[in-house]
């Protein structure tokens, strides 16, 4: 059976060094369920913390109800700077292909590479 899932990644945020890695907390997200076959957009926050302050990308992968995965191409951080603390805002749209439930995982990186934990979430598509 082929899946077809579409996503789109916003952000917009606040954010140069090495060593440290940004982490990630406090994800809010809205809605959590959806028709399967429509596309939905899921908005919400999440909370950061990078004491190096050269944050960079955002990552996101996203596990359909007959476990296989899709990551996508990291997207880019913009008007981040060079804040060590913050919100960052998140726009997903999805395109379920079946009914089940999908988790999500987000995740960011700063300038050298180093990732953050991963923040999760679930889309319980009818």
């Amino acid at each position: 059976m082929k899946h077809t899932l579409l996503t789109t990644l916003l952000l917009t945020a606040c954010a140069a060094d090495d060593g440290l890695s940004p982490q990630i907390a406090n994800l809010t997200y809205t809605p959590s369920t959806a028709t399967h076959g429509q596309v939905v957009t899921i908005t919400g926050t999440f909370t950061f913390t990078d004491d190096d302050g050269d944050l960079a990308e955002l990552g996101a992968e996203i596990t359909l109800p007959d476990r296989t995965t899709q990551t996508f191409p990291m997207s880019k951080l913009g008007g981040v700077g060079d804040m060590t603390t913050g919100t960052l805002g998140l726009q997903l749209q999805v395109l379920p292909p079946t009914a089940g439930s999908y988790a999500f995982s987000l995740w960011i990186t700063d300038e050298a590479g180093n990732e953050s934990n991963p923040l999760e979430g679930t889309l319980t598509a009818n």
